[in-house]
């Protein structure tokens, strides 16, 4: 196409990639087609266009690939970044990289491609075309729908260990954790690296009981699924009192009282 470009990937030899660098920082040519190279330590502020071919879930690789280019110099206006990385298999993490940009969560993500980014830091954009904005919505969503193994990833590229937190930023369900008696909030969490193992009971119960096995813990645990239906606020306040660190005997609470504790022991106990 008549535009002065080279090519250097990991065979190319020390001198060559240094005659490269040095013949587009004076201009003599345009372009470097780059493969596994210059992902970190480029020091060529001139760089002012960035064309992204390499497929990659992480954030981290994402953000040093924009670095080579986001050096300010004199005569360079914007950066402008090219990002023509398709969705090669379906669960790729296209999502990944907007949210390394953005700090969005997944549910204000997906408001942000809907709405075009209109709360960007002054002088930046993220322009989708139509066919590509699809592409990414469609990509955020199917998210919802993980098996254990990819839940476990997600939860842990969150790095949140409250569950509200967690569901608030992803925009998950209850009902996304709590699938059957085998998962639990806790569990996924140690999964994940987030905590170490599974956390005493005495940590889910706030003090009321101080040890018990891992294995009476996962029984415990895999009761927690029978209470995400709780939607009634006095129930769940009730709830929230009979396990504090301070509750009161049962026999020091009123009849209605007494039922929630009821309700709650045989949730517990199946």
């Amino acid at each position: 196409m008549g535009i002065a470009s080279v090519a250097v990937d990991g065979t190319t030899d020390d001198a060559d990639r240094e005659e490269a660098l040095r013949r587009l920082g004076k201009r003599q040519i345009n372009c470097i087609f780059a493969v596994d190279l210059f992902n970190e330590g480029l020091d060529l502020p001139q760089v002012d266009t960035i064309l992204l071919l390499r497929p990659t879930q992480s954030a981290t690789i994402f953000l040093q690939q924009l670095g080579r280019g986001l050096r300010r110099t004199e005569g360079k206006a914007v950066l402008t970044v090219l990002d023509f990385i398709g969705q090669q298999r379906r669960e790729f993490r296209i999502d990944l990289r907007y949210r390394a940009l953005t700090g969005y969560g997944r549910k204000e993500l997906e408001k942000a491609v809907e709405d075009e980014f209109p709360y960007l830091p002054s002088g930046s954009q993220i322009v989708l075309d139509r066919v590509a904005q699809k592409v990414v919505l469609n990509n955020i969503k199917a998210q919802l729908w993980f098996n254990r193994a990819q839940l476990v990833r997600e939860i842990a590229s969150y790095a949140e260990t409250e569950l509200e937190a967690y569901l608030e930023q992803s925009g998950n369900e209850m009902k996304t954790i709590y699938r059957s008696t085998r998962d639990s909030w806790t569990g996924y969490l140690g999964q994940a690296g987030l905590i170490e193992g599974l956390l005493p009971l005495e940590t889910v119960l706030r003090g009321k009981i101080e040890e018990l096995s891992d294995a009476e813990e996962k029984k415990l645990l895999g009761r927690m699924a029978a209470l995400i239906h709780v939607d009634d606020p006095e129930r769940a306040a009730a709830y929230s009192m009979l396990v504090a660190p301070d509750a009161p005997r049962y026999a020091a609470l009123g009849m209605r009282e007494q039922a929630f504790a009821r309700m709650l022991f045989l949730h517990a106990v199946g």
